[in-house]
């Protein structure tokens, strides 16, 4: 999954999407969906609204309320995995359940390379059943390691 934040332009209002790893938000799509124009959000206010860091901004326990939107596309998926809170950590979930977490709008913002919708239907099954349980920090031998903040806003995975 990749979290990306953008800004409502203009103001310090960040709204995040949450989509698959190939697909690239539309901007106009997505703007459309906020209702107003957005821009690209700098590291410091993303850092500000969500406490994490570019490269590492988890879909949830961030430090204030932000405005989420979920591809549908990603509910398509047995299991993804998303930032944990650091460029280095990540976890596993069913899509159902994180979006029964976060209670997201599902709309669809994407822009999906032709070849790369391809290869994602072809390959998604396949590649929820290789992946590793996150179990470990430690990052060896194809090991993810899971973290998670201590007094995350959201709960229940």
């Amino acid at each position: 999954v990749k979290s990306i934040v953008f800004r409502v332009a203009g103001t310090d209002r960040h709204v995040l999407f949450l989509t698959a790893g190939g697909a690239r938000v539309d901007p106009v799509r997505a703007a459309a969906l906020v209702g107003a124009p957005l821009e690209k959000a700098d590291a410091g206010s993303i850092r500000a609204s969500t406490g994490f860091a570019i490269g590492g901004v988890s879909p949830l326990g961030h430090l204030t309320p932000i405005e989420t939107y979920l591809d549908p596309r990603l509910l398509t998926f047995e299991a993804i995995w998303a930032a944990a809170g650091t460029p280095n950590h990540v976890f596993s979930v069913a899509p159902e359940r994180l979006r029964a977490a976060l209670a997201p709008k599902v709309a669809a913002f994407t822009a999906w390379p032709a070849s790369r919708a391809r290869l994602a239907q072809r390959t998604k099954a396949r590649i929820c059943r290789s992946m590793p349980r996150a179990e470990s920090s430690r990052g060896v031998n194809g090991e993810i390691g899971l973290w998670m903040r201590e007094g995350a806003t959201h709960s229940g995975l």
